[in-house]
């Protein structure tokens, strides 16, 4: 299976072979990167201290959307409904649901 770590000034690694080797990336950003999810078509969100990022190629890519308002301050993780809808979770305990314009499909 395929494993992911991430970290602070935009790192993340990934590993495809049960974590015995790493193929270390960077999103370009100095950013600290926090929480990631991946749907099983490779679609994805991951989050970023203050802005998301966004894959359609499982995790090769990574884009953000300068246009997207976050609708938290300090987003802290993610995680999908079962219905596929994404949600994030900021400071102080805030939960909200990520548009259907802005997920990555």
């Amino acid at each position: 299976g395929r494993h992911w770590s991430m970290g602070q000034s935009g790192v993340l690694v990934r590993s495809s072979d049960q974590g015995r080797t790493w193929e270390a990336g960077n999103i370009g950003e100095p950013l600290e990167l926090l929480d990631m999810h991946l749907d099983a078509d490779g679609a994805g969100v991951l989050v970023g201290l203050d802005k998301l990022f966004f894959t359609k190629d499982a995790g090769a890519s990574w884009n953000a959307d300068p246009a997207m308002a976050l609708p938290l301050s300090w987003v802290q993780a993610i995680a999908a409904d079962p219905a596929g809808r994404y949600l994030l979770v900021g400071a102080h305990g805030s939960i909200v649901r990520l548009s259907e314009a802005a997920a990555p499909r």
